[in-house]
């Protein structure tokens, strides 16, 4: 995980959500994409726990 990489990725977010992350991130002097990453390594156990499609009666 701690080298870069070149490979790009689009993630279509409502204006609002993208709008809150990007004052966030001049908050804390971070790039977008770094609260991004953050956030979902943040919640990634919380997301993981969450039921699957095929959990659900």
């Amino acid at each position: 995980m701690g080298r870069k990489s070149t490979d790009k990725q689009s993630l279509k977010l409502p204006v609002e959500l993208v709008t809150e992350m990007r004052g966030e991130a001049a908050r804390l002097r971070k790039s977008l994409s770094w609260v991004a990453q953050e956030a979902w390594r943040r919640a990634r156990q919380r997301i993981q726990d969450l039921p699957g499609v095929d959990d659900v009666e």
